[in-house]
């Protein structure tokens, strides 16, 4: 079936039904026919459905403006409102150019896409090829393999991809026939970049010694896709059964029941869940060999960018790096509004009515006592974490309230008789949310 109006609509009758379409829109000949024909679809609205175009503006290159020009004037002659959202492309360690433009720019998309909006991207089988190719030269695994999802939750809305089974040349070939205009991106010829080398050099060179390779890469990843998902189903089971009731921290004892590749599955599936980066491999060999194997009275902790995984007694803990504060800080309160701690120690939140008479809020210093309400004796902090299973690192960013040097609470786990009573008596009370 040939690429036209009536073949996107049959495309787009496949996803959910959003509130509008967004047409993510950066004036080339992809993004052009994919917009052209979603206006040509028969009915008073365009599939039904209000439309709009987004033109991410990245600023990297010198005709950058008149693209933008030109996306007016397309957006002008189809009647379609167009916005266009400038970014800044800052690229970090360990992240090229292209990468930090698409991070940059999908970013801007998720702003955009108001609730139950759906983003349409108009990559096509050649580049379902190309990224396929990209990921297998990594050394991905069928997640990688799988390529572009034709379909993702994306912030508020979500995104889709109706053009998977269309090849380039369809889509050239529907441009000419409509007498379209669109303009050439300069990078897409660049050879300095990898993307680029697979697109004019290696496929080309493929498809000549094996013709509808590309078409066969694609079905590959579709495949591939299939198998991410059953193996994200089984990972989810295995999380049910391991998780304790902080979705950030596993029972290492269930984790070690589990077979080799259902344990690496899960662990992948754990941190996709709390949104931290996925490890490397070396980095996963190190989680499983370290940490899950690490002796019961081990602390070990296993760092990459963006993330820590600890070990405390049976217990696996994954986080955002924490930051250390300063031990020495201390602040006043008196029990109204919100408190910040400094580092990763969170934030002292109030419940209830504010204290005539402030405390003083700081961090431990060694050898602090307190004699819980209800307790029959004064205990040390250190005794009393032990037999709670406070973990160390959190140990250090509790909280501790005071009144003229006299312990009065720890965080929102203890505090003594009297200091509850006079919570009680005034009404005041709070609560300690811990930070990341």
């Amino acid at each position: 079936m040939a690429f036209d109006s009536l073949y996107l609509s049959d495309r787009l009758a496949r996803f959910p039904r959003p509130r509008a379409w967004c047409v993510g829109f950066s004036g080339g000949g992809d993004s052009v026919a994919l917009l052209h024909a979603l206006v040509a679809i028969p009915g008073e609205l365009p599939a039904g459905l209000p439309v709009r175009a987004i033109h991410i503006h990245h600023g990297l290159l010198a005709d950058a403006d008149d693209w933008e020009n030109h996306c007016r004037d397309v957006c002008g002659e189809l009647d379609v409102a167009l916005v266009v959202v400038r970014v800044d492309v800052s690229e970090t360690a360990g992240q090229g150019p292209e990468d930090a433009a698409r991070r940059a720019r999908y970013s801007a998309f998720e702003d955009q896409l108001g609730a139950g909006e759906c983003l349409l991207l108009a990559h096509h089988r050649d580049d379902q090829a190309e990224t396929l190719l990209l990921q297998l030269f990594r050394g991905a695994g069928p997640r990688g393999l799988a390529g572009m999802p034709a379909w993702r939750e994306l912030g508020r809305g979500f995104l889709a991809r109706p053009l998977l089974d269309i090849n380039r040349c369809e889509l050239v070939q529907y441009n000419e026939t409509h007498g379209l205009q669109w303009v050439e991106d300069p990078s897409n010829a660049d050879p300095r970049f990898r993307r680029t080398q697979v697109r004019e050099i290696l496929l080309p060179q493929m498809e000549s010694q094996w013709p509808g390779v590309t078409q066969n890469l694609a079905r590959s990843a579709r495949l591939c896709g299939e198998a991410t998902e059953i193996l994200r189903e089984c990972a989810a089971r295995d999380l049910a059964s391991v998780a304790t009731a902080d979705i950030s921290v596993l029972d290492t004892g269930q984790l070690s029941r589990l077979s080799s590749a259902r344990r690496r599955n899960l662990l992948r599936h754990w941190f996709d869940v709390l949104d931290l980066p996925v490890p490397h491999e070396r980095h996963l060999d190190r989680v499983v060999d370290e940490v899950i194997g690490a002796r019961a009275d081990a602390e070990p902790c296993i760092c990459w960018s963006g993330v820590e995984v600890r070990r405390f007694r049976d217990q696996l803990h994954a986080m955002a790096p924490l930051v250390k504060g300063d031990a020495n800080w201390s602040g006043r309160w008196d029990l109204s509004g919100e408190l910040n701690l400094p580092g990763s120690a969170g934030v002292l939140v109030a419940t209830g009515r504010a204290l005539d008479e402030p405390v003083e809020v700081g961090f431990r210093q060694g050898g602090e006592r307190l004699r819980p309400e209800g307790g029959r004796h004064t205990r040390e902090l250190k005794t009393l974490f032990q037999e709670a299973g406070v973990p160390p690192w959190q140990r250090e960013r509790m909280p501790l309230i005071r009144r003229r040097d006299r312990l009065l609470a720890v965080a929102d786990l203890w505090m003594s008789g009297e200091f509850s009573e006079e919570l009680r008596e005034s009404g005041a009370g709070y609560r300690w949310t811990p930070g990341c």
